[in-house]
């Protein structure tokens, strides 16, 4: 309510209606969101989608617990039932799959899919736990305990280096399935194990309080750093760091002490004095969210915003948006910006254009390996793959008229060929490389029957290697290539490539690095609304801004400029 833009206020309605009902994990789902993504304004309660998954089962779980105590006698027998549902929901996972964008949230999010490790959990509990007669097993040996304690951490911890966000074996071929039940047997190990070193590890007193403190550490951590990120953005990162988890671990603290201790000895009764003051804390409680809720989601549509003319020009003297009597399709090829452009178009403002959305998010131009530096580089996904081979098929079945071009977004850094000989610019071959591609996708629309080409030119960024935001590697690279982010900056060399291709072979050029008025060097504000939501991407609120531009422009072109054939 203080600090929020409309950008994040907008959603968040819907998020804390979803947290309160524990169906988050659902509303992800819907909206195809992707975990590891922290562009395109990610929601300050995307991580509460595994309080949702808990919740749904522990309305299931006692139930069955239940039902298996008191009809299923042998153990073995228990233990076989419910290893056979996780099975069910590892099968689920591998059915649902990764392959597309509405699959990877499906996969991640889904009650369905990560149910197996909740029941691969209560598999082993019922499997270590008593028999009809009282009995339980016998305990694992001291030196089968330690080894399996032992492995079980090694496993955990060389996941954290050697497994891929949604990594296909994980979700596929029942990864996730083997990694629950290896760590179940872990946990049931550790508690086995006597004295010696791995006890007097994990019972250390630090270790201790952080593992009590893991709830409120969790709930915490993300809309701390969603916090710092918007609204302290030049923070470095070892301050950002340090700031933010000195803040996330304040905040735990607090809620364990003054509310989830209380809580856990006396319920609500604790917290208040008596059990008429808890019923009203209680439902006061429940109303209280929603009133908030309520209050946070009270900000116009995009589109309302649109309608009573707040959104301004991008370029000044653009008149209004007249919709054409002739409606043409329009399909969008390339990488996450254009994505999410496409994904916000405005559709209701510019009716006579239909937009296809072909873009794949993190899928370059070029279709080789993104060497971002010598310790990270970015491989082609299956997905781009899957979308470069299919692009005459889907824009046959779009029904395009034209299709616009928005690739480039990666070309400053270098790219790494099979051999693993890295190309640049600056290198001969680089250029030939691009050209040859932008052909390639010519052909591609040719085939395809599509009438007409616009190719855009690549949008100036922040200057420095800072602006690039949040980089899973050092940074060090690029103060020693300083050429790099330069030309990811100012993507002059590479937008002078386009415009000589495009008139080479009459195919229009949209120049949104002049629309943006990159020649008088970048700005973060324009009319004062942020342009990037990060390094790359235009934010919630520019961007239908970006369209006040950029629809007019692939109207005219379309309208003014040959057609193919």
């Amino acid at each position: 309510l203080a600090f929020g833009d409309n950008a994040v206020r907008r959603p968040m309605k819907g998020d804390i209606l979803a947290t309160l009902g524990f169906v988050m994990n659902w509303r992800l789902i819907s909206q195809a969101d992707q975990y590891f993504v922290e562009f395109a304004n990610p929601s300050f309660f995307r991580h509460v989608w595994t309080l949702s998954v808990e919740e749904q089962f522990y309305l299931v779980a006692p139930f069955m617990v239940a039902f298996l105590v008191a009809h299923i006698q042998s153990r073995k027998a228990r233990v076989g039932i419910v290893f056979g549902l996780a099975a069910a929901s590892a099968i689920s996972a591998a059915v649902v799959g990764v392959a597309t964008t509405e699959a990877q949230a499906h996969a991640y999010y889904g009650t369905d899919t990560r149910v197996q490790s909740l029941l691969a959990g209560m598999a082993v509990a019922f499997a270590v736990g008593p028999d009809r007669f009282g009995k339980r097993p016998k305990p694992m040996s001291q030196r089968t305990a330690t080894g399996y304690a032992w492995f079980a951490l090694a496993v955990f911890l060389s996941s954290f280096v050697l497994v891929e966000p949604l990594a296909p074996f994980m979700f596929e071929s029942g990864g996730m399935f083997v990694f629950s039940v290896l760590t179940a047997v872990g946990l049931v190990a550790s508690l086995e194990i006597g004295p010696g070193v791995f006890r007097k590890i994990f019972t250390n007193t630090v270790l201790v309080y952080l593992g009590l403190l893991t709830y409120g550490l969790y709930l915490w951590h993300w809309p701390v750093k969603l916090w710092m990120d918007r609204y302290l953005p030049e923070m470095s990162l070892l301050p950002t760091l340090f700031i933010g988890s000195a803040a996330t671990f304040v905040l735990a603290a607090i809620s364990f002490h003054l509310i989830e201790i209380p809580i856990m000895i006396g319920g609500l009764k604790q917290l208040t004095g008596n059990l008429r003051r808890s019923r009203v804390l209680a439902v006061g409680s429940v109303v209280g969210v929603i009133a908030l809720a309520m209050a946070v989601g009270r900000v116009p549509t995009v589109q309302q915003d649109i309608e009573a003319g707040r959104v301004p020009n991008l370029v000044e003297g653009t008149p209004k948006y007249v919709p054409g009597d002739e409606p043409f399709t329009a399909a969008l090829f390339g990488d996450s910006v254009p994505y999410y452009l496409a994904d916000r178009f405005p559709e209701e403002t510019y009716s006579d254009i239909k937009l296809a959305n072909l873009a794949v998010e993190g899928c370059g131009l070029l279709g080789l390996t993104t060497y971002w530096a010598p310790e990270y580089q970015e491989p082609v996904g299956k997905r781009c793959k899957d979308g470069r081979a299919n692009l005459a098929k889907d824009l046959k079945e779009s029904g395009a008229d034209s299709l616009l071009l928005m690739v480039g977004s990666d070309l400053a850094v270098p790219h790494q060929r099979d051999d693993g000989s890295l190309v640049q610019i600056g290198d001969d071959v680089y250029r030939t490389m691009v050209e040859q591609q932008l052909d390639k996708l010519l052909d591609d629309a040719t085939s395809a029957g599509v009438r007409q080409v616009q190719l855009a030119t690549i949008p100036c960024r922040e200057l420095t290697s800072k602006g690039l935001g949040d980089l899973p590697f050092d940074t060090k690279w690029f103060e020693e290539n300083p050429q790099i982010p330069q030309n990811l900056s100012n993507p002059t060399i590479v937008n002078g490539w386009f415009k000589e291709w495009a008139n080479h072979n009459q195919v229009p050029i949209l120049d949104l690095y002049g629309a943006l008025g990159c020649e008088q060097g970048f700005v973060p504000k324009l009319h004062d609304i942020k342009l990037f939501h990060d390094a790359m991407h235009f934010s919630e609120e520019a961007t239908p801004m970006i369209w006040t531009w950029l629809a007019p422009a692939m109207r005219e072109a379309w309208q003014d400029e040959p057609h193919i054939g």
